[in-house]
């Protein structure tokens, strides 16, 4: 009866820390500098390391079953942050890729743009040489 009452506490808990951890953490926006994420993650590896260290004293005591369960999900809900943390690093990444070739892709009109307009005034006999440097005298 004592076994099933700790299973059902632990089963809960359980729950309780994967529930917590997948769904209480604030929402990074894509306003957050990727400097910040970046820093996120190195404290998630951090924590990562801390909470396999303690596994590592817990394992091996009979006694301290259901910590070493309850580790071992924070170990999990952990990664899953980490995941999560490259997954909003990466959507950044790719905003500022589409940020920039859209500020290539203008630049690229802009360049044919100039050259029609060079070429219409060649074809237009405006000029007949470009001339590079300035004449010497």
């Amino acid at each position: 009866m004592a076994g099933r009452r700790i299973a059902k506490c632990a089963a809960a808990l359980a729950l309780l820390i994967f529930v917590s951890g997948r769904f209480g953490a604030a929402p990074v926006f894509a306003s957050s500098s990727l400097g910040s994420l970046r820093q996120q993650q190195s404290q998630l590896e951090r924590q990562q390391q801390q909470i396999a260290q303690q596994l590592k004293t817990l394992r091996d005591n009979k006694t301290k079953q259901l910590e070493y369960k309850n580790k071992l999900d924070a170990q999990i809900t952990n990664k899953q942050n980490q995941i999560d943390n490259l997954d909003r690093q990466i959507s950044g990444y790719d905003a500022d890729i589409r940020k920039k070739e859209a500020q290539i892709a203008g630049k690229q009109r802009s360049i044919e743009a100039d050259t029609e307009k060079f070429k219409d005034m060649e074809t237009a006999g405006r000029f007949t040489e470009l001339r590079m440097f300035p004449s010497s005298r």
